[in-house]
């Protein structure tokens, strides 16, 4: 596998990522399509795996400094969104699996693939939010794209499971704006 960093701008070989690490004899599934639009698929649900998974710890690190008079509103409903987005992390990561793939997991693997920016524990409750909205309505984002690729791939089942993700962060991302709209 290549080291990459993500500071010298490397390009990063996504498929690689996810098929590199082979145990054992591999049974490929047999699934209709062509290897190529599986590997295409598996290494967007990776990158998306990333996004995800690096939500939630901004979720979970604004859950645990969050201050000021929304505390209890913010504190509860960080953790509702980063619980209900570790059950989803598990989704992707099986469907991952189900063309073939090999899930990323591991923190060095999620800097790798996502873009999303770290969160910052010294925000304001109010920037917090902003954070959230913006993060929320990125994922919305790379889900519509990917909906919309995978759906011309022939690649159902991760289009739903795209346009499933989209309907929750889109819920989210109001959920958001509404506490500091006004």
């Amino acid at each position: 596998m290549k080291t990459i960093n993500k500071t010298n701008n490397q390009k990063i070989n996504i498929p690689t990522l996810v098929s590199e690490a082979k145990a054992g004899k591999k049974i490929n599934p047999s699934l209709g399509l062509n290897i190529k639009v599986t590997e295409r698929v598996a290494s967007k649900l990776a990158a998306f795996l990333s996004e995800s998974y690096s939500l939630m710890l901004k979720y979970q690190n604004y859950h645990w400094n969050v201050v000021g008079p929304n505390f209890r509103t913010i504190h509860d409903q960080t953790e509702e969104h980063y619980r209900e987005l570790f059950e989803s992390i598990d989704v992707i990561a099986e469907k991952i699996r189900s063309l073939g793939f090999k899930a990323p997991g591991t923190f060095h693997l999620f800097d790798l693939l996502s873009e999303m920016d770290e969160p910052n524990g010294n925000y304001s409750s109010e920037e917090m939010i902003q954070d959230l909205i913006l993060s929320n309505e990125r994922l919305v984002i790379l889900g519509r794209n990917m909906a919309e690729e995978f759906q011309e791939l022939g690649e159902e089942p991760a289009a739903d499971l795209m346009i499933s993700r989209m309907s929750v962060h889109e819920k989210n991302a109001w959920l958001w704006r509404s506490l500091i709209e006004g």
